[in-house]
């Protein structure tokens, strides 16, 4: 009998020896799950910093602190997260799979603990040395954080159940759970602490959609560099509500010690539900268990009312995407009898993927009671801006050049093929306009609009005399900076007097396409009343854009407005008359007669001479206007006459070389001798002891209008030099 009974005590003992083998095992998943407990710790490991709990001692010369207890409140993924802090001061080597956690709700409810795959081999914690472990639990049902209890065990085979309660510590109703508005969160990145804090919250609102952009800042506070993890950010409403939120240009982030950087974040908000109040939520994805692990919580300021700055940024969304909008400069310009209300517009793509050029429309509100419809122009032509860049258009908007006004707001709206256009944005426009940019005299100006890039200047200015007044010319050169050829867009104009006067102005056509490094000349030019000076005038120039919806009898819409508009300081004229008709200049000519002599004969007069004219580089321009005229005057009056030459007749050379043909009675490009102008006098031959001297006098003339530009005097019947 006593032997039975020691056998059954045997087997009794070996079965509870199984079961609290079993028990064990089953207890310590962090150290059983997974078959690559390396695979996440690639990935920085990263987690937040929030007080300590409390600490729990293990035994004579080790404890444990708890510390970081944070909650992803998700309904989707309420994710908890803590950090146990191991400090072993004996001597021997400290086995934490002797000890656990248990984290339980405030009804007894166990929710099973796990650690993060980078912990899982940190078991064996040396001697006078410390080790954080990051643990994680996913509840099933939502938790209030400060309902949870954690409880550090000791496994204990001599205890019922073979583990003894070292310690609770539950979460008191006073630990933050959201870092107060202008606070600051610190968090670790491999062990190198980062504070973290919201410096701005911009909230732009229309029919649809809030939409925030916060702006967030990263201090490296620690000695090594920093990589900023691939974090996930949402907007928290007041009511609980989840919105996903976009980090402009944190792919690859990295920090140098003690620096800081900012992160813009935006995202869309349904305009139903109340943004006010929010908080910043900061998560960090761990793949393995598929959770996103909390990092901070961090309480949004008040949305900052528009500042009505240039450079203010905004943002919007659509099915496309996400961009940010911003004033890039405001002006207004004269235009006739209205003013040109100017705003230029940069929109930038910060994600990672090309975004297609929203259609878009807009408007002025002036005083919120004025509407004045504008026109929007894609100066770049761009169809579509790529990942991290941007584009620039024009927002044009007339009105009475007399009006006056206190307030205005530039509102963007977004197309929709089945839907009036809505709303998208509004923007406050500064009433300190801007002015637009200024070129000095002899300067260039460099447009940067993509595809369009060019350098601007002002090669010379002519005055011409005429009948009704004067005309001014502006001699307008462009080079094209691109490496593809390029058309040249028609351009719009007006000339500024001094006094604010306004003149319209024309500008010839170059229908040419301008090759890399090449150049292009354009005529500007304008009618000023009899009594008018050109002195101190200048010239605004612009891409012509027509507004309205007339047309010319060629079905061309008629420019009546100019988009990104440029003004010009007008260099001095060069207004000396050659006393010699060598070496003139009428660009992009230049204009050489020498030889110069008369005859008569059979009563005719023969004017004579040898001519070379060649073309300075190559440049593109239309000459249509301008003619070169020959005036010849006898000094005492027996005989005048003029031929003149048309120069668009002179663009159109193929070889470039005059004619050899002694009937050719064309003045061209190239060199010929003895050209010959034959004019019919019966009456010349007996006035010869009456011819003396003679000029023979070179103009420019345009539109109708002359400008000298030299004349020679000679003796009759004698060839000159």
């Amino acid at each position: 009998m006593k032997r039975q009974s020691n056998s059954r005590t045997r087997i009794r003992s070996c079965a509870l020896l199984l079961t609290a083998v079993l028990s064990f095992a089953a207890a310590i998943p962090a150290y059983a799950e997974g078959d690559n407990p390396g695979a996440a710790a690639a990935a920085p490991l990263s987690s937040g910093t929030a007080p300590s709990i409390g600490n729990v001692q293990l035994n004579d010369s080790a404890s444990v602190e708890l510390i970081d207890v944070m909650m992803q409140p998700d309904a989707t993924n309420p994710a908890i997260s803590f950090t146990v802090h191991v400090d072993n001061g004996g001597t021997s080597d400290l086995l934490f799979m002797d000890y656990w956690v248990r984290l339980r709700t405030k009804d007894g409810g166990e929710i099973q603990v796990h650690t993060l795959p980078q912990d899982r081999n940190k078991n064996r914690i040396a001697a006078k040395s410390q080790q954080d472990i990051h643990f994680y639990a996913v509840p099933e049902q939502a938790v209030d954080l400060h309902d949870l209890t954690f409880e550090f065990i000791q496994w204990d085979f001599s205890e019922p159940g073979f583990e003894r309660v070292l310690a609770r510590l539950s979460v008191p109703g006073s630990y933050p759970t959201v870092i107060p508005e202008g606070g600051e969160e610190t968090v670790q990145v491999d062990g190198i602490p980062m504070k973290l804090s919201v410096k701005k919250l911009h909230m732009a609102r229309n029919a649809k959609n809030s939409s925030p952009a916060i702006v967030l800042r990263l201090e490296n506070a620690g000695n090594g560099n920093l990589k900023v993890p691939a974090y996930e950010y949402k907007f928290r409403t007041r009511d609980g509500l989840m919105y996903p939120l976009q980090a402009k240009q944190a792919q690859g982030l990295s920090i140098a010690p003690q620096e800081a950087k900012e992160l813009e974040l935006t995202g869309s908000i349904p305009a139903s539900v109340n943004a006010d109040d929010g908080e910043l939520l900061i998560g960090l994805a761990i793949p393995e268990p598929g959770i996103i692990m909390p990092i901070g919580d961090l309480k949004l300021p008040a949305a900052a009312p528009p500042s009505g700055e240039l450079g203010e940024s905004f943002a919007f969304h659509n099915e496309a995407g996400s961009y940010i909008v911003q004033l890039a400069g405001v002006s207004r310009v004269p235009w006739d009898g209205q003013d040109i209300v100017n705003a230029a517009v940069k929109l930038t793509n910060q994600g990672g993927d090309t975004l297609p050029v929203p259609d878009m429309t807009a408007y002025f509100l002036f005083d919120d009671s004025v509407k004045v419809d504008a026109k929007l122009v894609n100066g770049s032509q761009a169809i579509g801006i790529g990942a991290n860049s941007a584009i620039e258009f024009q927002a044009i908007g007339k009105i009475p050049y007399t009006y006056r006004y206190s307030q205005a707001k530039l509102v963007l709206q977004e197309k929709a093929s089945d839907t009036p256009s809505a709303d998208t944005l509004e923007i406050a426009v500064p009433i300190g306009l801007q002015s637009v940019p200024l070129a000095a005299a002899g300067s260039s100006y460099t447009r940067e609009a993509e595809g369009r890039r060019a350098r601007y200047s002002i090669a010379a200015v002519n005055t011409y005399s005429g009948p009704s007044g004067l005309l001014i010319s502006a001699e307008l050169e462009v080079s094209n900076l691109e490496k593809r050829a390029a058309d040249m867009a028609p351009l719009a104009a007006r000339f500024l007097a001094k006094d604010g006067a306004v003149f319209p102005a024309q500008v010839s056509e170059v229908r040419q396409p301008i090759g890399p490094d090449g150049k292009a000349l354009f005529h500007v030019w304008a009618e000023l009343p009899e009594g008018r000076s050109a002195d101190d005038m200048q010239i605004i120039v612009g891409d012509a854009v027509a507004m309205a919806a007339d047309s010319d009898s060629e079905g061309e819409s008629k420019p009546d407005a100019y988009a990104s508009p440029v003004a010009f300081e007008l260099p001095s004229e060069k207004s000396d008359v050659q006393p010699s008709l060598k070496q003139i200049e009428l660009f992009p000519y230049m204009i050489s007669l020498s030889r110069i002599n008369t005859s008569i004969h059979t009563g005719k007069l023969y004017l004579k001479f040898d001519y070379e004219i060649t073309r300075t580089g190559h440049i593109e321009t239309d000459m249509a206007g301008h003619r070169l005229v020959l005036v010849f005057e006898d000094h005492s009056g027996n005989q005048s006459f003029e031929r003149s030459y048309d120069l668009k007749d002179w663009e159109a050379e193929d070889d470039g070389k005059a004619s050899e043909s002694g009937n050719d009675n064309a003045l061209r490009p190239g060199k010929k001798q003895q050209f010959t102008i034959e004019v019919s006098d019966e009456d010349l031959i007996y006035k010869t002891e009456f011819l003396k001297q003679y000029s023979l006098s070179v103009y420019d003339e345009f539109q109708g209008h002359r400008k000298l530009l030299g004349k020679q005097n000679a003796d009759w019947f004698a060839v000159s030099e």
